[in-house]
């Protein structure tokens, strides 16, 4: 019973290494300091993207956004439920939100 139970071991090995180099741990995520963050989970981690300036014309996301940071002008920027601008519209600063936001402009 002990050599199979060595051999099971033995062979999660890898399997704990591979798990762990697959999901690193929270502090190896990186939160932009500037710009107009938006990320595809509500967790800030995960896929993102960051806008360093901001135009005034309507953007969509790539992606639906489910949290964000607005780093750029406090409350001057608007994410909007539809694509181009259209459906509910809420400004943020660094919040999860309830509704997934599809593009955002300035105010």
């Amino acid at each position: 019973m002990l050599k199979i139970l060595t051999i099971a071991l033995l062979s999660a090995s890898p399997l704990v290494a591979d798990f762990s180099a697959a999901n690193p741990s929270p502090e190896q995520f990186e939160i932009p300091s500037s710009g107009l963050t938006f990320w595809a989970q509500k967790s800030f981690n995960g896929p993102y993207i960051n806008y360093q300036t901001v135009s005034a014309e309507c953007i969509n996301l790539p992606f639906d956004a489910w949290a964000g940071l607005n780093a750029i002008s406090g409350d001057q920027i608007l994410a909007y439920t539809g694509p181009n601008c259209t459906g509910i519209a809420f400004g943020f600063s660094f919040h999860t939100f309830n509704y997934a936001a599809k593009s955002f402009k300035p105010r």
